[in-house]
């Protein structure tokens, strides 16, 4: 994560990007937006910051005096859509169309065997509780708040696909970060050691039930040797990660199972946003990659972090397709289109201008 919040990171990336789209970028320090032209062709790209809000994360469109990251361009303001903003719409989508997502419940957790409770409209796991076992339903953290909904808690790998259009165009897949007793320390306290600046410890009704979960206090010693889950969340403070680390791992999922199920899953992603507003968009999908490499799909994030990576695609959907990139040996670099087999290798949508083939591809839509 801290990878797609530096600066750096992405005005190096548009900087490399720009002379293979015969295009120049111009970045203004008045509210850091770019302006980007090539090809007969002119773009405004907004730019977004995060900020902490009594310790939770949110987005914000200028830089404020609390700002602590720069999370990237998009070349629109705010698209929203309902299973973009709407967990519960996404997951009715997930469900009529047959992608995997984990069972869930507006009503009882009954039927489910460990649960997490989650809020139909929050972001970055804001307002997330649990997971909570069956015999800690009587609990009072355990009952469903106004707009909360019952997930099933599914263990795994935490991973995050973001999206331009319809295709898969990076990929972030993390274990979820654990800690080891040392007979002398508590959860809550090894939890607390383990944060990375400028990241807070989860909250304390999590701590105490992500604790209880796995059968320990979250305050007694944990004995040593002892290895536990810490946080669930992508956008966890725990994970280890070097400051400069890309964690992009899309290309190592050429031909794997993950890389197959999301690939198949774009084109339904894609297509549950209005027309209106389909063309030229990117999304993230968020999601949890179980022992046996199934995806369960988790929400659709619209207007989210722009991962760095991503700016290939969506240069490419603005003003066509790159020239070929000559690195050291000689050899061309392969275009986007060639990471996942099976998709189309045509260019995607300019914005708000279409490519004669993608006007033709959209009339056929309609």
């Amino acid at each position: 994560m801290f990878y797609q919040t530096s600066l750096l990171f992405h005005c190096r990336e548009v900087q490399s990007l720009a002379p293979r789209f015969q295009a120049q970028a111009t970045l203004s320090f008045r509210n850091f937006s770019v302006e980007l032209r090539g090809r007969g062709r002119y773009f405004h790209l907004a730019p977004q910051f995060t900020y902490r809000d009594r310790g939770r994360l949110s987005y914000f469109p200028r830089m404020r005096g609390d700002t602590v990251g720069f999370v990237g361009w998009l070349p629109y303001f705010n698209k929203r859509w309902p299973t973009g903003s709407e967990k519960l719409a996404f997951k009715e989508l997930c469900a009529a169309t047959g992608l995997r997502t984990p069972a869930f419940s507006t009503r009882s957790a009954e039927a489910l065997d460990s649960v997490l409770i989650k809020h139909r409209f929050s972001s970055f796991g804001n307002g997330m509780r649990g997971p909570f076992r069956k015999s800690d339903q009587g609990e009072a953290q355990s009952r469903l708040g106004e707009s909360e909904y019952y997930e099933e808690f599914v263990p795994g790998r935490i991973a995050k696909a973001w999206y331009w259009d319809e295709r898969p165009v990076c990929l972030e897949v993390f274990d979820m970060p654990t800690l080891t007793g040392d007979g002398a320390r508590s959860f809550s306290e090894l939890v607390a050691a383990q944060v990375q600046f400028p990241g807070e410890p989860p909250e304390r009704p999590v701590l105490e039930a992500l604790a209880r979960y796995q059968g320990v206090s979250a305050d007694d010693p944990l004995p040593a040797g002892a290895r536990l889950i810490a946080d669930f969340r992508y956008g966890s403070p725990l994970f280890q990660l070097r400051h400069s680390h890309n964690a992009n791992v899309l290309p190592q999922h050429v031909k794997s199972e993950i890389g197959r199920q999301l690939a198949e899953a774009g084109p339904v992603f894609w297509q549950s946003i209005p027309e209106n507003a389909r063309l030229g968009t990117l999304y993230t999908v968020d999601a949890i990659v179980d022992a046996e490499d199934r995806v369960w799909f988790l929400e659709m994030n619209c207007n989210p972090m722009v991962h760095p990576d991503a700016y290939f695609a969506m240069f490419e959907g603005l003003l066509g397709p790159a020239a070929a990139a000559v690195g050291a040996a000689g050899a061309a670099a392969p275009p986007l289109s060639s990471l996942l087999p099976g998709l189309s290798s045509m260019p995607l949508s300019p914005v708000p201008q279409l490519a004669p083939a993608l006007a033709g591809r959209r009339a056929r839509q309609g």
